[in-house]
């Protein structure tokens, strides 16, 4: 585990320092720090995270010496844009380390952007929840967690009203991973979210209300959900065949209540307005909303293994929360209160990595010549 540890520290460090910085030399160390993840991930035997195997190895040994065309049509059980950047890596003759390095920097580099844009200054913060939080997961699930990074930048660009880009990156996210419709939503229901949390009482409590009750009818109609889910793609069969075989998350729970206790904590309404930026002001609370609903979605693993992964998408602006709170927060208790909710993270997280989470523990690398 020092392996890993070592590396979200050395990074995040690294992401720091590049604040205290100007121009070339902090491009540097931010490139240093995005560098770093990557190659641990690309150097790691493919013994580390199962679908290395599974579909990591074939689409890229089975992309070598065909034509685009030949290589999504044999393996139109994979999203097209993950064929075609398996594809474009064996055009270049890239090895299979540069395989996997590219895709672990379509994961961390999208996430970064938007961590820095939002978070400016904090994005360091934000990366080191990111890592403990995903960076485990993105050994494994490569292809759903470059579309949640794509859907993060996405919203970005959508808020900064360069709409084009947005959408260009929305469709991108879909041909990595099809569960990406989810990201097409993000920034509408912020638009909403917005426009109601501005309002009155009665329509913020009708937001509110509308979206309990969207979630425990998700909880309630959980067979159907199953079923729907089940039938988007073949291999989400897994779903509806391991349904009961779950088990609620500890973790989950517990960063919620951070979150409960941290938003009753908050200061006034008029010390928000001085701490952060206006244009900022509503995207907080909304990241905070979204992070309410991947945590709780996140429990759907009680009912079946598998549909919690749908989450992500909602969950990964948790890291944004975390790096945006302690910029906003002047006060010393909320404060201490989010550096517990982060080292809570950081201890949770690792303890599951421990416990076998993602298979990815013990990291061994026969080219690095490291064998926890």
């Amino acid at each position: 585990m020092a392996i890993y540890l070592c590396t979200f520290a050395i990074s995040s460090f690294l992401f720091l320092i590049s604040t205290k910085t100007k121009r070339v030399l902090s491009l540097v160390l931010q490139s240093l720090g995005i560098l770093l993840p990557c190659l641990i991930a690309a150097f790691r035997d493919e013994t580390i995270g199962t679908d290395v195997t599974v579909y990591g190895i074939y689409v890229y040994r089975g992309t070598q010496h065909v034509s685009l065309f030949h290589a999504i049509s044999a393996y139109s059980d994979n999203p097209v844009g993950f064929v075609t950047y398996a594809w474009l890596i064996n055009l270049i003759h890239g090895s299979f380390q540069i395989y996997l390095f590219g895709i672990e920097l379509l994961i961390i580099l999208p996430a970064y952007l938007c961590f820095k844009f939002f978070a400016k200054n904090n994005a360091w913060i934000c990366m080191l929840v990111y890592y403990f939080l995903f960076y485990g997961i993105s050994l494994n699930l490569m292809k759903q967690m470059i579309a949640v990074s794509l859907g993060m930048l996405a919203f970005q660009m959508l808020y900064m009203k360069k709409n084009k880009h947005g959408i260009f990156l929305l469709i991108l996210a879909l041909s990595f991973h099809q569960t990406a419709f989810i990201a097409f939503f993000l920034y509408p229901v912020y638009r909403i979210y917005r426009n109601f949390i501005n309002s009155s009482w009665l329509k913020k409590l009708t937001f509110y209300c509308v979206s309990t009750l969207c979630i425990f009818l998700i909880f309630v109609c959980i067979d159907s959900v199953v079923s729907f889910v089940s039938g988007l793609k073949e291999s989400y069969s897994f779903i509806s065949q391991n349904e009961g075989n779950g088990d609620m998350m500890f973790s989950p729970i517990v960063y919620l209540l951070f979150i409960f206790l941290l938003h009753f904590s908050y200061t006034s309404k008029k010390h928000i307005k001085k701490s952060l930026d206006i244009a900022t002001q509503d995207v907080f609370f909304y990241f905070e909303y979204l992070t309410v609903i991947g945590l709780i979605f996140l429990e759907t693993q009680a009912f079946t293994l598998g549909l919690a992964r749908f989450g992500y998408y909602f969950e990964a602006f948790l890291p944004l929360y975390a790096g945006m709170l302690l910029k906003k927060e002047k006060r010393s208790l909320t404060k201490a209160m989010t550096i517990m909710m982060i080292l809570c993270i950081c201890v949770l997280q690792t303890r599951s990595l421990l416990n076998g989470a993602c298979e990815v523990y013990p990291y061994t690398s026969s080219i690095l010549h490291i064998y926890e």
